[in-house]
């Protein structure tokens, strides 16, 4: 999806891919797999920046990194993703490394897990996460995510739920002593009766160690055609 303002425009998603229905090797700006799905996340803003979602290697990385992610889809069921993020020249604030992940789905259930070893300001980190999801119905779902970083001393704890057009859902997010506990709420609603076009209003709010309680409110207009 593009994004701009001005005169500049950025580009969200710009990828190549290769491969076939058994192994396939993914290169450009694209983000990898989520091992910490927000369900219906139109807005979700955390107070403290606290926490580790097992995203410090997903993407989308700026010009300069190059994002590469290998996939083999090694059993029914089954898909294995090796993601690998090079050093970008001149900085030191930018992680990079390696971030195996595995996807499997059985029926209703969906597990994801993954590791990321990396290094920022030229000190190394690893990282784990874990998400289990359960499929209630063709549109409810559930679904339980854990990510812990024992270098950063960070994890995160996720909750949520989908029901039709609704969703709910609670992040916890810990760096020491420090802790911001997000929740977070969204409804589509059909737009003047349009086909294929919703309207969603969304909220959250957050409390964090040693800083302001944080709302914020944000409207999605969507229409599929």
């Amino acid at each position: 999806m593009p994004t701009g303002s001005g005169d500049s425009v950025g580009i969200d998603d710009a990828w190549i891919q290769f491969g076939n229905s058994a192994a396939d090797l993914k290169i450009g700006r694209h983000e990898a797999a989520d091992l910490f799905p927000l369900g219906k996340d139109v807005v979700v803003e955390a107070a403290g920046a606290y926490g580790y979602r097992t995203n410090a290697l997903r993407g989308r990385f700026k010009t300069g990194q190059l994002h590469a992610v290998a996939g083999l889809n090694a059993a029914p069921g089954l898909r294995v993703e090796l993601g690998l993020v090079t050093e970008k020249s001149g900085s030191t604030t930018d992680a990079y490394g390696l971030r195996p992940t595995l996807v499997y789905t059985a029926g209703a259930l969906t597990v994801r897990a993954g590791v990321e070893s990396y290094k920022k300001n030229n000190v190394s980190y690893s990282g784990t996460g874990v998400s289990v999801g359960y499929a209630l119905s063709s549109s409810a779902s559930v679904n339980a995510n854990y990510g812990k970083n024992s270098d950063l001393d960070s994890t995160s704890v996720g909750l949520n739920a989908v029901f039709g057009d609704a969703g709910v859902g609670m992040v916890q997010d810990k760096t020491g002593a420090n802790k911001a506990t997000t929740y977070y709420a969204a409804y589509s609603f059909p737009l003047l009766g349009v086909k294929g076009a919703t309207i969603t209003p969304a909220l959250s709010t957050s409390k964090a160690t040693g800083v302001d309680n944080l709302n914020a409110f944000k409207v999605r207009l969507n229409y599929a055609f």
